[in-house]
């Protein structure tokens, strides 16, 4: 078996304020267009990043396409396929997206 495909999404984090502080980095995805309903986010991963005053950082997180399979029964898992939006931000409601196309499956 060949090893998943895995994304790295690659997020640019700065602190304005006038303290260090840890910033914390999340990853939402949703795939608007599958067989089943989808959730409009779901939470895929998160990392805390320490910062200094001024500091500015990239910030890496990975995801493998099999993080993005989904239940399509009770017994039967299905591959995503097509275009996932990607949503990166410190929280659920502050949100910037990209869109990612996977390939479509057999």
């Amino acid at each position: 078996d060949a090893s998943p495909l895995t994304y790295r999404i690659k997020v640019k984090i700065r602190n304005t304020g006038n303290r260090q502080g840890v910033a914390l980095v999340q990853l939402y995805t949703r795939q608007r267009v599958a067989p089943i309903s989808q959730p409009e986010k779901q939470l895929r991963g998160f990392t805390r990043v320490p910062l200094n005053v001024g500091e500015e950082k990239d910030v890496l997180i990975k995801l493998a396409t099999a993080d993005l399979d989904f239940w399509f029964s009770d017994n039967e898992k299905a591959k995503a396929s097509g275009w996932i939006d990607l949503m990166t931000g410190p929280d659920a409601g502050t949100l910037k997206t990209t869109r990612l196309q996977l390939p479509s499956s057999p």
